[in-house]
């Protein structure tokens, strides 16, 4: 069954690597592409590593980049318009100008911590829908910034809510940005794309959070999983 379950989902990221390839620009759909196609191609090296410990992680990571694929093409439709008039919103707030980290069999983790420091993804989640809901893009920018911070003391760790919390600040940061450029072109008002986008990606926070405990013990062991595998996810 899992096998079946592995082949699946591989095939589907194949025929998702056609579609995007000739539906440019697509930032966000790219930006899962990168995500699951790292997954992938690191599967078995990860699961050799981890003595298959890193199997249920990889498959969760991938169907949920997967199923995510969806609300992409929606929030990419959103921003064509918007790129047509030579706007760059979607794709400032999700491509990195980082490349994905350099995979390495072992790395030994540059802080030593004996147990798991939750980010308090749950926590925080609701203090950035608050702020954002309420439409206090600065706020969210200042909430998540000063979160950004407190897991630089964690650089081996913590990495997916870091790779996360990184997309929410930069998106926070553009949006009143795209909405004065947008404005100065006679379109519609971006704030609410720029809102939706930053609700979308506070709602894994908890996941996200739960995850970093999962592969805790793997990183204490010197394998990085995660935190060379997305470009934010290492602290700037």
């Amino acid at each position: 069954m899992k096998k079946t379950l592995i082949v699946i989902l591989f095939s589907f990221i194949t025929i998702s690597s056609s579609y995007a390839k000739f539906q440019a620009p697509n930032c966000y759909y790219r930006h899962l592409l990168e995500a699951i196609n790292t997954n992938k191609n690191r599967f078995k090296d990860y699961a050799r590593l981890t003595k298959g410990k890193s199997r249920k992680i990889h498959l969760k990571l991938i169907s949920g980049e997967i199923l995510g694929l969806a609300i992409a093409k929606w929030f990419d439709f959103k921003g064509k318009k918007y790129q047509k008039e030579g706007m760059t919103i979607i794709c400032d707030e999700l491509i990195s100008k980082r490349p994905v980290p350099e995979f390495f069999e072992y790395t030994p983790p540059t802080d030593i911590y004996s147990k798991f420091i939750s980010s308090n993804g749950k926590k925080i989640s609701k203090d950035l829908l608050k702020a954002v809901r309420a439409m206090d893009f600065n706020r969210v920018a200042d909430i998540s910034g000063k979160k950004l911070m407190e897991l630089r003391s964690r650089p081996s760790h913590n990495c997916l809510v870091r790779n996360d919390l990184t997309t929410i600040y930069k998106a926070a940061s553009y949006a009143k940005k795209h909405d004065n450029q947008a404005r100065s072109l006679g379109l519609k008002s971006t704030l609410k794309i720029s809102q939706k986008l930053i609700e979308s990606v506070i709602l894994i926070l908890g996941t996200a959070d739960d995850i970093d405990r999962q592969v805790f013990p793997m990183q204490k062991n010197g394998v990085a999983i995660i935190c060379q595998d997305f470009p934010e996810t290492r602290p700037l």
